[in-house]
């Protein structure tokens, strides 16, 4: 029991020496924290710093706790508000040195090297406050918190934008107003929004700098964040100035010197009364002007005044807190050794408390497992007994999986046997099924040869009667006879066409074609001369238009078997009594080599769409062709490895288009 006690006696010592340090982490008296930073708005210096060196002495004998460092880093904010950079750098880097040696802090490091960043921003240095806002967005994202790295993001656009770089403030603007809408934070997201006004501004681009400073007074006014107001006041108000909008300037700028008294806000105040004397010197009024001159004079000197106060009181301070934390830091030094000379007293006493009781434990440990052998011995010998059952069992078993084994290696010879006959089988077929290809070959070749030739035979004839009937508009002047040579004629043209469609399929049927520079001029006015007597009798125009850099690689026969065709249908479809017009379009798309033609005739009713591209199938009732127009046009698109796609309203017109690899291999 004693060695017990023992033990519990000397991890509570252990426990104690590890708390050691625990005591110091309390927290603040909030009210004199408030009372501070009351005092320190209110220009209160000396008050607020006898109140401040309170709060330091209780860490006499104790490191700060996370309160004090949050209260150093918002008496930092309070001077940089107040445009006193110098005491609010300061109280920065104190915290920064708090925070950079305490793990736990790194919240407050990230903080104090973003406020640092800002203040090296109106110090005119921001170079340096770069680096700083580089390592606090570093730290951000280590802390995964997407609320400050927007603050980075926003603090490192406001000094790109004061070096020149408006490409990079403008991206960071742009990824910090990302996060923060988010995030949903209405004030982060006005300021990122200010800021992006400002850089329009400075670019000249004032209808775009205007409609930002709108939003971000739109969104402070509705959280009525009075210090965002204020400040969005009077930079309206100075970029109407420089709009020439006087009566708005003169409007926003009263509003910000109302505000501005209300709220304390020297630097709104300030810039206010610079721009008031600018806007009166154009208006007109010296006088006024005059009187905002002197106003503008005597608040910087009362800045300065405050500035000079505020930092002989800083001055003191720092003075007093470097003093107190190096005796803080020898009264550490002090504890450190008796906490460590505490914490090896503590640990022997339990490593010795703990062999003993150890060693008792085994001792009962040994007898208990000397008794437990015993017993798994006779279970060993048991197992053993079994085990040579199970021996003999295996030994069968094993035979039977060799004669297993001998019936598998007859099976797989007869299994190699069969492959070798199938494998002679799939030689024949494979022989079998060449010598057919090569017949279907020769087969088309002699149905294209006579194609070809039945063709041009037919043709002859057909152009004899196009010639007689030409003839008989000459010779006959019977009006009867006449009618009849037209019909011929008409006939003729028609057989013609039908001719001229089929020739292009056996075009596209083609095997071996050889691919040329397209030009696409060439092409359309080809496809004008073609069609320049029906388009005339139609009553209809073409236009042309070529938007094409460079040449590409394409088989000219095949696009002009496409635009004939597309063309011929756009002449057929004309809505009666309209202006017939088709568009003829070559332009670049990414890497494709677009072909467009666009009639505003009948269209396609959206019931037949999906089936314009068959052979034989026409759409309408009225139409005078042969149903092969469009699938000529597909399989023309397909040999030479493009693609056409449509849009077409019915009684409105549509639009064929026809995409082309740039360069064919």
């Amino acid at each position: 029991m004693n060695r017990f006690k023992f033990l519990r006696t000397g991890i509570l010592l252990l426990a104690m020496a590890l708390g050691f340090n625990a005591y110091a982490q309390s927290s603040l008296d909030t009210v004199k924290r408030n009372k501070v930073l009351t005092l320190l708005k209110e220009d209160q210096y000396t008050q607020a710093f006898v109140i401040l060196k309170d709060i330091q002495n209780r860490y006499d004998n104790a490191e700060p706790g996370r309160d004090y460092a949050q209260l150093l880093l918002e008496i930092s904010y309070i001077f940089d508000e107040k445009g006193n950079y110098q005491s609010s750098l300061e109280y920065s880097f104190a915290t920064l040195n708090l925070a950079s040696v305490r793990p736990e802090f790194k919240m407050e490091e990230a903080k104090a090297l973003i406020e640092i960043a800002s203040i090296y921003y109106f110090l005119e240095q921001p170079s340096i406050g770069l680096g700083y806002s580089k390592k606090g967005l570093t730290l951000a994202y280590q802390l995964s918190e997407n609320s400050l790295i927007a603050q980075c993001l926003n603090s490192m656009g406001t000094l790109y934008d004061k070096m020149g770089d408006d490409k990079k403030a403008i991206n960071c603007y742009d990824s910090a107003l990302l996060l923060r809408n988010q995030l949903n934070i209405s004030r982060d997201i006005a300021a990122t929004l200010s800021n992006i006004g400002l850089l329009y501004e400075k670019q000249g681009q004032f209808e775009k700098a205007l409609s930002f400073q709108l939003k971000s007074l739109a969104i402070d006014d509705s959280i009525r964040n009075e210090y965002g107001i204020t400040w969005s006041y009077q930079m309206l108000g100075a970029l109407t100035f420089k709009m020439q909008n006087f009566n708005a300037a003169e409007r926003y700028l009263e509003m910000a010197d109302s505000l501005a008294h209300i709220i304390n806000s020297y630097g709104v105040l300030i810039d206010n009364y610079r721009s008031k004397k600018e806007l009166m010197k154009v208006k007109g009024d010296y006088k006024e002007a005059l009187r905002y001159a002197e106003l503008f004079d005597k608040l910087r000197d009362s800045i300065y005044s405050r500035e000079l106060m505020s930092t002989v009181s800083v001055v003191q301070n720092t003075y007093e807190l470097n003093r107190k934390n190096q005796e803080l830091k020898d009264k550490q030094n002090t504890v450190r050794q008796q906490r460590n000379f505490i914490i090896v007293v503590a640990i022997t006493l339990v490593f010795v408390s703990i062999l003993a009781f150890f060693y008792y434990r085994s001792f009962t440990k040994v007898r208990k497992l000397n008794w437990e052998i015993a017993e798994q011995n006779e279970e060993i010998r048991m197992q053993s007994e079994e085990l040579t059952e199970a021996n003999a069992i295996l030994v069968e078993l094993n035979r039977a999986v060799e004669e297993q084994k001998e019936e598998i290696q007859a099976q797989s010879e007869e299994l190699t046997e069969s492959n070798q006959t199938i494998y002679q089988i799939n030689q024949n077929l494979e022989e079998t099924i060449k010598v057919r290809t090569n017949e279907l070959v020769q087969a088309y070749k002699e149905l294209d040869t006579f194609f070809y030739r039945a063709s041009h035979d037919f043709r002859r004839p057909l152009t004899t009667f196009m010639g007689l009937a030409e003839v008989a508009k000459i010779t006959v002047k019977d009006e009867y006879v006449l009618g009849l040579f037209d019909k011929v004629r008409l006939t003729a043209n028609s057989l013609d066409k039908m001719l001229t469609k089929l020739q292009s399929i056996s075009d596209v049927g083609l095997q071996h074609l050889s691919p040329k520079e397209v030009y696409v001029k060439d092409i359309f006015d080809s496809v004008f001369t073609t069609y320049y007597e029906s388009l005339r009798e139609e009553e209809m125009k073409l236009n042309a238009e070529v938007l094409l850099s460079t040449s590409f690689h394409s088989y000219p026969s095949l696009l002009k078997v496409v635009l004939d065709n597309l063309v011929e249908n756009s002449i057929h479809f004309k809505r009666p009594g309209s202006n017939g017009l088709v568009n003829l379009k070559a332009y670049e798309q990414g890497n494709e080599i677009v072909l467009e033609v666009r009639d505003n005739g009948q269209g396609i009713e959206e019931q037949y769409q999906d089936r314009i591209f068959d052979m034989y199938f026409r759409g309408n009732e009225r139409s005078k062709g042969n149903g092969l127009g469009l699938y000529i046009v597909k399989k023309a698109a397909e040999k030479i490895k493009g693609r056409i796609t449509f849009q077409s309203t019915y009684d409105s017109g549509s639009v064929f288009s026809v995409f082309l690899p740039r360069d064919i291999v």
